[in-house]
């Protein structure tokens, strides 16, 4: 774990994690009396002081896990893996303020705005198709479609890409279609800008790339490619030729659904 603060501060960083845990206790609801007998687990922690401004430290992960709760559960269209790590305080002691601090975790950085997180995303695209394609496999892989937290006063929070990827990380099919019409923008597709399209019963983001307009869903995690199979269909293409949304998995392939 690495972490960066532009000037030098003494900061403590307070770990606290798990030797041993049931799955239910993760999640604030009671484990069943025989996970409580069985399966005994200790409150770890890890506590670091420094004065510079770039630390690195490691935590050595020991222990025994049982088979139940190293399986994956599944619900809806998302899975919950089992995790030790409980919380991570960091702590500023000196008496001056803390200028934009941010921690890596395992060489993967924050995000901390629109525009770095966009680049880090299209890092490495060759055009703006390629640019089109990461955005849409990196929203499909970062977030999950599940019941909002907020809703009406509040639910704008979920269409801003930062507080939805690192607050919440799922919403309804609006939620990923603004998230990824911000992306697109700050990709450099503003003209015409990137827009929420409405299909019926469905909203998601449509981006004007390569001379066209694409329908690029990264809610059911798919896109429509046009009768050439060359670039996204546009969402009136596909409202006039329904082929080509029945051609297509929704959800990726290992899914039953037949939409």
């Amino acid at each position: 774990m690495k972490k960066e603060f532009k000037q030098q501060h003494f900061i403590k960083c307070f770990i606290i994690y798990l030797f041993m845990l049931p799955l239910g206790g993760l999640f604030g609801s009671t484990p069943p009396s025989w996970q409580i007998k069985e399966l005994k687990h200790r409150i770890k922690s890890h506590e670091e002081v420094t004065q510079q401004s770039l630390h690195d430290y490691e935590i050595k992960m020991a222990g025994q896990v049982d088979l139940e709760h190293l399986q994956v559960q599944t619900s809806y269209t998302k899975n919950t893996l089992w995790q030790p790590h409980i919380s991570l305080r960091i702590t500023n002691e000196s008496s001056s303020p803390l200028v934009n601090p941010s921690i890596e975790i395992n060489g993967l950085k924050t995000w901390l705005g629109r525009k770095e997180l966009t680049e880090r995303i299209i890092k490495g695209a060759k055009n703006d198709q390629e640019k089109v394609y990461l955005i849409w496999d990196f929203l499909r892989k970062h977030c999950h479609n599940d019941f909002p937290v907020f809703e009406f006063k509040y639910g704008e929070q979920l269409h801003d890409p930062i507080q939805f990827l690192l607050g919440y990380g799922g919403g309804y099919c609006d939620d990923k279609g603004s998230v990824a019409s911000s992306l697109f923008y700050e990709a450099g597709f503003q003209k015409p800008e990137p827009l929420v399209a409405y299909p019926h019963g469905h909203m998601m983001s449509q981006v004007f790339a390569e001379g066209r307009w694409q329908f690029i869903d990264c809610d059911i995690m798919t896109f429509y490619l046009d009768r050439d199979n060359r670039l996204p269909s546009s969402m009136e293409e596909i409202g006039k030729d329904h082929d080509l949304i029945h051609r297509e998995h929704h959800y990726g392939p290992n899914t039953r659904n037949k939409w």
